[in-house]
């Protein structure tokens, strides 16, 4: 029964004596402090990582918008060659054709087209010469006096005239307009015609 005792105590030290010496042993600080700093040091990771991928996000985006507009570019320049360049190949009928109107020095002009749209394509002509038929209608003859230059302040002086001949320039007014200005002392532009093609 003694002995039974003794070993009992002996038992109880022992494990005291571990206890103690568990609670008294200091914590290593740097077995600790590791594992917290991965930790911080992956937060910091994932933040980097977020941060590229937003970059990318954005760059992608950007890289979107410009694709979209190449594509857009592609399309019309498809249009164009079909139109333009294929032997045999007609140009498409123009979406707005004024026909031949008479303007006069300095006056502006403005047309309505209604295509609801500011993507277009103008082809702006001036002539000078016209005559008159058996019944006295005045018309636009048909000789090659065409007027496709000098246009937007470009000045050309005309001995001949003495004058300088400044036709004009064409302004969007809006979506369903457009302006014609002719200059007040243009020698040539008594008539223009304007010709529309809408953008694909």
């Amino acid at each position: 029964m003694k002995k039974k005792l003794t070993v009992i105590i002996v038992a109880s030290v022992m494990i005291a004596a571990f206890m103690i010496g568990s609670l008294a042993t200091p914590i290593n600080s740097a077995e600790v402090a590791n594992p917290l700093d991965e930790l911080e040091e992956r937060l910091l990771g994932l933040e980097g990582e977020v941060a590229n991928i937003s970059n990318e996000v954005t760059t992608l985006k950007e890289g979107s918008d410009l694709i979209e507009r190449v594509h857009e570019l592609e399309i019309r320049l498809a249009v164009l060659e079909k139109c333009g360049c294929e032997l045999g190949c007609t140009f498409p009928e123009p979406d707005y054709d004024s026909n031949w109107i008479s303007i006069e020095k300095g006056q502006s002009l403005t047309l309505t087209h209604d295509l609801d749209t500011t993507e277009y394509f103008v082809y702006l002509v001036a002539r000078h010469d016209t005559t008159q038929d058996e019944t006295g209608q005045t018309f636009i003859t048909d000789q090659d006096n065409f007027h496709t230059y000098r246009f937007g302040g470009d000045v050309n002086y005309n001995a001949a005239y003495g004058e300088s001949n400044m036709m004009g320039v064409w302004y969007v007014a809006s979506k369903n307009s457009i302006r014609i200005d002719r200059a007040a002392d243009d020698y040539f532009s008594d008539y223009i015609c304007v010709r529309i093609w809408k953008l694909p």
